[in-house]
């Protein structure tokens, strides 16, 4: 989920996920801000009082494939200390193209090694091209996990159902991931007004 800090919109503060997630009784939580981990100060102290939470340590970040591509989300998420450090400077190579802030995706494929990098369900280039009716065996091979965003949207389910067969297909873990920008549904209010 995103915080306050996220480049993108979200109205929910690093206590008030923690405190959500220990009332619903989930064991662990990913912080993935859009192009930041500025919130991973608060994030470790919050940690530190609720010790029965795992934390998992995320960005969302912008990239291009090449200088003609449209721009495409991932998730990445560290799998322990080293990978939070490769995490940094994979936020640190972020450039402005056109306008929109991408990392470096070479700086990515170098600082890797300790990161989880997954397919960010419908803002992914996977979604695109399996919506395009293209085989991507090619891309798929860059994920260590696809994602799936749970959508009423029936092409969307459609598309995300050919996702979790192709992960199936191809042995790679399928993720459904909510992509939070808020928590209680009288957020989504604030949500629409600042967005």
């Amino acid at each position: 989920l995103h915080t306050k800090l996220s480049d993108d919109v979200s109205v929910i503060g690093v206590r008030e996920i923690f405190e959500k997630t220990q009332k619903l009784g989930l064991k662990s939580v990913a912080f993935t801000n859009l192009n930041n981990v500025q919130d991973f100060p608060e994030v470790m102290r919050c940690a530190k009082k609720y010790e029965n939470i795992k934390v998992i340590y995320g960005a969302e970040v912008k990239y291009k494939s090449n200088a003609d591509s449209p721009v495409y989300h991932l998730t990445l998420l560290a799998k322990n200390q080293a990978g939070i450090k490769e995490l940094y400077k994979v936020i640190s190579s972020i450039y402005e193209s056109d306008g929109v802030n991408i990392i470096d995706l070479q700086v990515l494929k170098e600082n890797r090694k300790n990161l989880l990098v997954g397919s960010c369900g419908s803002k992914g280039e996977l979604f695109d091209l399996i919506k395009q009716d293209k085989v991507p065996y090619a891309v798929t091979a860059f994920y260590d996990y696809f994602e799936i965003f749970p959508n009423k949207d029936v092409l969307e389910c459609e598309i995300n159902k050919k996702i979790f067969y192709l992960g199936e297909e191809l042995g790679v873990p399928v993720v459904a991931v909510s992509n939070g920008h808020c928590i209680e549904k009288t957020d989504k209010v604030c949500l629409d007004i600042v967005s």
